[in-house]
């Protein structure tokens, strides 16, 4: 035990006088009680004004001053909770108190160390109020102090009005307690620089908002860390808690213009009367609980997984842990199918997608055989529920703190009490809080855990970790007692993942994490981010970055839409004349400066190879939001996405391997030529495939040492702003690049005239290429444009026609058709028309039934990007068949429900796989659709019969961007693949795409210039030919042009 370790810090107390039961803290004088057990206690200490009138919703302030001396031998009343009862006696929106506990015999000067618990309660309500510490500082030897709180909870703590109400409250009043310890606990004995901050349930989530709050700025307040059954529950967005604060003001008739100063003038009793959970949007059912802390951009600066993944969190040794069968507590013990345990956890996590959840049903196999039966779902539900708010997220953040060299223990209690496993609960959420203050100090205990009785051990062996953990900052002691009885606590480390394991009895051993365990939390640690994406798009508007920040656009916003739902998902700022002028002229000032522009070439290649790393750590991010701003089917974009490193380490290989040429000059004269960059470049990008052609020609712009202002898609602008982060993370200077979303016709106007620019590259339509190249050309800027296409696939009867119709559905299905070298013109030999049309039409109609939602990967296509877009492809479509064209297949809108997941397809944009074709009434070569660029799932079929015809129906077009042919004739590919008009020709293949080779068009509807390979690179340079004379000193002296003996000499 630890009494005989302490003895001497107890004899020292003795040799100065001892706290007085009256203590000054200077706004008031507190009265509290010597017990007899050694213990004093102060309690009901004002720590906060009341939050009341004016106050209520507002943040903590500072107590008011009192005269005379207060009394502190009773709890103040504990704050008001969700779902209480309007007239609960023992609660109040008067409620912000603390308690003191520390050693009667403690002095002033102590320094004893600080034990400051956070009560849990899901953040709607206090659940573990008035702690009596008294039992675990008595087995410390006397030698701590511990101190408790009440803070606000429910929509009195955790809600905003995004406007006057700032949100996060409640974790405010905690901060206050931490402010209030460091001002006062060495009054009390304690130590103001040996503080453990530690909590239970949402108390311990507490404990992990404080470790990161303020992206982790260690302010000195704790100098460890306990989590005890940590709850990680979704984190909302600004809206989503607006959304909770307009539905609670509107239940308490609160609405119009006052209705904030409405709300403070209603009495806590009509408050309370409707102070309810309600469902979550996107929910069903109410959540377990549902005020929560709110992403506000400051106190809580980014989700809890993101934070600790990008190492933004104090950085002290910590303990977490929790119990076996956390989550009997909360999953409904009727759950009786499978359909509903899922539903349970939807509302929890509402965010949560349909192939997660069967990703999680995979995982969590019903442990009950009874089924069916009412509640044999009960623990399938709970060990779902356990492992993804507690269990998990406990290991993930131990995993991290110990990546970043402080140590972490984790610990599983298993602690099994008769009682309850004989009701089923089986070891439940926080049961180990009983062990920790000590049976006879705790309400309600375990009766197994009481003196005499068979787990009063478990709470000694507790009691000796935790105290030691609390004093010197390891579970062990210090130095660690080897002839101790309990088993040594090994610390967490990634290759060695083992857990302290309280077992029934007081027994404890060490156990290695399972691979199931394992495996499942690491699919909660990547889901993370993802359960909660939603909200971090909705928490504020997407910003301009300039200058390596982001900065507020002055134009008129953007509302981004999802095009899968039709609704809304973000908004984001949009650059003014001003915010473009702004930005040129700092990207400009940046590269004179030539802190990249000159910057060593190893040094750029440097930063894009470490782009490319960030790049690929960013996925979990990159790829939800990609699918969620276009539409794209998420399959495409886990395909897409992460191969868009290659870019940037294609040209950083360039940077590192570029010769520079030598020429063959006349004479004594050494001549080498030199690429520099151009200067400011503006690049402009579409909607279909935003980040990768963003990176195809950011990557060659950089890595030549220009500047660069991009300006995404208005449609789609959201993941080219996270590049900028990427990149300054990656040592790129501030400045270099720089985003400014906004409509082609006012922000892309703006960037394209402007005077300082050197060059712009563009993807786009024809006649958007053709106006921007004339305002280019008319400042002698350099320009590059992608442009219109309209892809021919000819089929050949030498083809393998099964690859030949998996290649044509690539070619003209990906990306919903929305790419410009989508193969749109099927040109298919006579002879096998009709056996591939047939083909081609079972695949087109397969494609439609597995469509769904874009986030299913099991859906195999997507919508289309807008209302408008959708408008053109039933346009054109439509005019084809008035005209006579045959439908094989598609044609119309969809507007039915997915058999794959249950999608409403009238919500969103969808169209399927569509096939036209010609008829005895209409030749398809004379259609609209023919010529025009649909940009979406429409393909039309011509027969032929000579390799010439089927060159000249290829050729029939303005457009020469792409091209395909399929054929087992290699003398035939090679002979057909020279005639036709296009600037990509592929064989037996489609779409490929590769940093190394050109993209670019053959006719100038298609475009000017290339990207990939070196000649991007070289196109965003210009040459500095550099002439050096080495001749000698007299023959350079004779090198006189003008001299007087009218002897010949060099001219040139």
């Amino acid at each position: 035990m630890l009494a005989p370790r302490l003895l001497v810090p107890i004899l020292l107390f003795s040799i100065a006088e001892a706290v007085e039961e009256t203590v000054n803290v200077g706004y008031s004088v507190y009265k509290g009680q010597a017990l007899s057990n050694g213990v004093s206690q102060w309690l009901g200490i004002r720590y906060a004004a009341p939050p009341l009138g004016e106050l209520r919703f507002a943040p903590p302030q500072d107590p008011p001053h009192t005269e005379g001396v207060q009394d502190a031998t009773q709890h103040g009343k504990y704050c008001l909770g969700t779902g209480r009862s309007p007239t609960d006696t023992d609660t109040s929106e008067d409620c912000l108190f603390l308690d003191v506990q520390a050693p009667t015999s403690a002095t002033a000067g102590a320094k004893l160390p600080v034990f400051l618990y956070i009560q849990g309660g899901g953040f709607s309500l206090n659940s573990n109020p008035n702690t009596n510490a008294s039992g675990l500082i008595i087995n410390s030897g006397h030698a701590i102090v511990v101190v408790s709180l009440n803070y606000r909870v429910g929509p009195y703590g955790f809600m905003t009005d995004c406007d006057k109400i700032l949100p996060n409250n409640g974790l405010r009043d905690q901060r206050k307690v931490l402010e209030w310890v460091q001002k006062h606990i060495s009054r009390f004995g304690g130590d103001p620089n040996h503080v453990t901050l530690g909590g239970s349930s949402a108390g311990a989530a507490s404990v992990t908002f404080h470790l990161a709050a303020n992206n982790g700025t260690d302010q000195g307040f704790f100098h460890a860390a306990i989590a005890e059954s940590p709850s990680f529950a979704s984190t909302l967005s600004v809206t989503q808690s607006q959304y909770m604060y307009t539905q609670f003001a509107t239940r308490v008739g609160c609405v119009g213009k006052d209705n904030l100063a409405c709300m403070r003038n209603k009495t806590a009793v009509e408050l309370q009367t409707n102070n309810f959970n309600i469902p979550l949007p996107g929910a069903s059912k109410p959540p377990n609980y549902m005020w929560l802390p709110v992403l506000d951009r400051e106190f809580v600066q980014d989700f809890s997984y993101r934070v600790f993944q990008k190492g933004k969190f104090v950085k002290v040794p910590t303990i977490y842990g929790d119990d076996t069968n956390g989550g009997t507590k909360f999953a409904p013990k009727d759950t009786a199918t499978l359909q509903q345990s899922n539903n349970y956890v939807l509302d929890q996590y509402p965010d949560l997608t349909l192939n997660m959840l069967g990703q999680i049903n995979e995982m969590y196999p019903n442990p009950n055989n009874s089924c069916p039966a009412i509640g044999c779902y009960w623990r399938h539900a709970s060990n779902v529920y356990q492992e993804a708010r507690y269990m998990c997220p406990g290991m993930y953040v131990s995993s991290v703190v110990t990546k970043h060299g402080k140590n972490a223990w984790v610990y599983r209690w298993n602690v099994e009490d008769p009682d309850q496993m004989a009701s089923g609960l089986g070891v439940p959420h926080t049961v180990e809080l009983a062990a920790l203050w000590g049976a006879d100090y705790f309400p309600d205990p375990p009766a197994s855990y009481r003196d005499g009785q068979i787990n009063a051990n478990a709470s000694r062996a507790m009691q000796h970790y935790w105290l030691n953990f609390i004093k010197y900052y390891n579970p062990n002691g210090r130095p660690v007692d080897s002839s101790s009885n309990y088993t040594k606590w090994e610390a967490w480390a990634d290759n060695a993942q083992s857990r302290l394991t309280f077992q029934t009895g007081g027994l404890t051993e060490m156990i290695f994490v399972d691979s199931g365990l394992k495996r499942r939390c690491e699919f909660w640690s990547t889901n993370g981010i993802a359960l909660t994406i939603n909200l971090l798009e909705m928490s504020k508007p997407y910003m301009l970055w300039v200058g390596g920040k982001e900065v507020a656009g002055t134009g008129e916003p953007i509302a981004v839409e999802n095009p899968a739902k039709t609704a809304i998902f973000a908004e984001c700022h949009s650059a003014s004349p001003q915010d473009v002028d702004d930005a040129v002229q700092l990207a400009h000032k940046v590269f004179k400066s030539g802190v990249w522009a000159k910057a060593p070439r190893h040094t750029r290649a440097d930063v894009l190879d470490k782009a490319a790393d960030l790049l690929a750590s960013r996925l979990s991010v990159l790829i939800p939001l990609e699918v969620e701003q276009t539409g794209r089917a998420i399959r495409e974009m886990q395909a897409q996405v992460p191969s868009l490193v290659r870019w940037f380490r294609y040209f950083a290989a360039v940077l590192r391997t570029e010769e520079r040429p030598v020429l063959p000059t006349m004479g004594k004269l050494h001549n080498w030529i030199e690429r520099v960059p151009l200067g400011v470049v503006v690049q402009i990008t579409p909607f279909n495939h935003p980040l990768l052609i963003a990176v195809k020609k950011l990557a060659p712009a950089l890595a030549a040492g220009n500047s660069v202002v991009l300006k995404p898609s208005e449609l789609t602008p959201l993941t080219s702003l996270l590049l900028g982060p990427i990149l300054k993370e990656a040592g790129l200077p501030d400045g270099v690049f720089n985003v400014l979303p906004g409509l082609g016709a006012t922000t892309g106007r703006d960037l394209v005239s402007h005077p300082l620019v050197r060059k712009v590259d563009i993807t786009g339509g024809t006649v958007a290429g053709r106006a921007i190249g004339s305002i280019v050309g008319n400042n002698l800027a350099r320009y590059n444009a992608e442009l219109g296409g309209k892809a021919p696939l000819i089929v050949f009867e030498k083809a393998n026609l099964e690859v030949a119709v998996n290649g044509v559905a690539f070619g003209s299905f990906i990306a919903t058709g929305q790419t410009c070298v989508a193969a749109t013109r099927i040109i298919i030999h006579n002879s096998i028309l009709a056996t591939v049309e047939e083909k081609l039409s079972q695949k087109a109609k397969s494609i439609a039934r597995r469509m769904g939602s874009p986030t299913n990967t099991n859906s195999a296509m997507g919508p289309l990007i807008s209302s408008k877009q959708l408008g053109n492809v039933v346009g054109l479509v439509d005019d084809a068949v008035a005209n006579g064209a045959r439908v094989v297949c598609g044609g119309k809108r969809m507007t039915g429900i997915s058999e794959v997941d249950g999608t409403n397809f009238a919500e969103g944009y969808f169209f399927p796989p569509t096939i036209l074709a010609s008829s005895p009434e209409c030749d398809i070569t004379k259609t609209s659709i023919w010529r025009e660029e649909a940009f979406g799932p429409v393909i039309l079929l011509v027969g032929f019969e000579s390799e010439q015809e089927a060159l000249k129906l290829a050729n029939d077009s303005e457009f020469g961007l792409g091209a395909a042919l399929w054929t087992d004739d290699l003398s035939q590919a090679f002979r057909v693949s020279e005639q036709i008009e296009s600037g990509i020709v592929w064989v037996n293949t489609h779409h490929r795409n590769d940093p190394s080779s050109p993209w670019g068009g053959a006719t100038t509807a298609s475009g000017v210039g290339s990207e990939n390979g070196v000649e991007a690179y070289y196109a965003y340079t210009t040459t500095k030919s550099i002439i050096i004379n080495y001749a000698a000193g007299d023959e350079a002296a004779a090198d006189d042009w003008f001299r007087e003996d009218g002897a010949q000499v060099r001219y040139g």
